[in-house]
């Protein structure tokens, strides 16, 4: 499993704003999407992990 990359904010600097500047903002913007689908879908990976071997909750004991 490979790690999950920085998904943290950058700050631009797009004064004045020209297309380059938003098509740059625009990429780091789908990028972070896709990251945090694959997040997404690492965790659900997990849970389905944790189901197949019969985790149980500790919370849920009575």
């Amino acid at each position: 499993m490979e790690p999950i990359k920085d998904i943290g904010i950058r700050r631009f600097q797009m004064e004045p704003i020209d297309d380059i500047g938003i098509r740059r903002f625009w990429m780091e913007v789908l990028d972070a999407e896709d990251q945090l689908r694959t997040l997404f879908s690492k965790v659900l990976d997990a849970k389905d992990l944790l189901w197949t071997l019969n985790f149980e909750d500790p919370r849920r004991q009575s």
